[in-house]
């Protein structure tokens, strides 16, 4: 009995020993996982986990009465009406595009057409001979009036691709501040003061065919190297420059800013001679 009482006297003693060390254990534990939580951001954000929720951006900020604060209010109009500018200048631009893109096939229409009437008349040569190349330039314009005896004012320059070209001329102008007054006394410069006859099929008067200005080249769709824009007074016109042609008439296309006054000499005296000008 004195060994079995002296044995549970030594558990007794033992337990009371080991319990402390149990709670030690305890606390290295929590420690351990506190310090888990609070190098995990994900776990500092789970709802199990007492800590302090993240403040809401202030974009999305509310008053106490659940409505958005004044300035949220202005800044979300401020981007709609961003988007509502946007979305109309590309709805804007999507009918000039197609002018565009109209006026494009009617030019490749005109470069087919000629492709096939410059295989029925004789090559261009290269020649010191000025009555020789003036004459291979007629034949070519015979056999192109031949192929399109019905051609007039608005074939190519259609009506919206008219609006399209006075639109984006305007638009150079505008951004480059351009006066109309200065840039008509340019064109009209080295040109006869008399109004130029300017009709779809008939020869161009070179005299009248004034440089045109590089940023207006620029925002007017290309062309293939035989065709060339020229202003003459108002008017932009379709030259065809090996035939010396006039491939059609845009009439006003310079009236963008400007009223036309009574003593103003007007560039067309015979557009349009057929009806369908643009």
């Amino acid at each position: 009995m004195l060994h079995m009482g002296s044995w549970l006297g030594s558990r007794k003693m033992r337990l009371r020993e080991w319990r402390p060390s149990r709670g030690a254990c305890e606390e290295k534990r929590r420690a351990s996982v506190t310090r888990v939580l609070r190098e995990t951001p994900m776990l500092q954000q789970a709802p199990d986990a007492k800590t302090t929720p993240m403040p809401k951006p202030p974009e999305f900020s509310r008053d106490a009465g659940g409505q958005m604060t004044g300035t949220i209010r202005k800044r979300v109009a401020v981007a709609l009406a961003v988007l509502g500018m946007a979305s109309e200048a590309a709805a804007a631009q999507k009918p000039h595009r197609s002018a565009v893109q109209e006026f494009e096939q009617r030019v490749s229409a005109y470069v087919a057409l000629r492709r096939v009437v410059a295989t029925q008349a004789p090559p261009p040569t290269i020649s010191s001979d000025s009555n020789a190349i003036v004459a291979a330039e007629d034949t070519l314009a015979e056999a192109i009036r031949a192929a399109r005896p019905q051609a007039r004012v608005g074939d190519i320059f259609t009506t919206q691709a008219a609006h399209a070209f006075r639109g984006r001329i305007e638009g150079v102008l505008q951004r480059n501040h351009r006066d109309l007054t200065d840039l008509l006394a340019a064109i009209n410069g080295e040109a006869p003061s008399l109004s130029a006859q300017l009709t779809v099929n008939d020869r161009f008067d070179w005299q009248y065919g004034a440089q045109m200005p590089g940023d207006l080249i620029e925002a007017l769709p290309p062309l293939p190297s035989f065709l060339q824009y020229r202003f003459v007074n108002r008017d932009l016109l379709l030259i065809d420059i090996e035939a010396d042609l006039i491939v059609d008439v845009l009439p006003d296309a310079l009236a963008v800013q400007a009223q036309h006054r009574s003593d103003e000499p007007r560039g067309v005296a015979a557009v349009p001679l057929t009806p369908g000008a643009a």
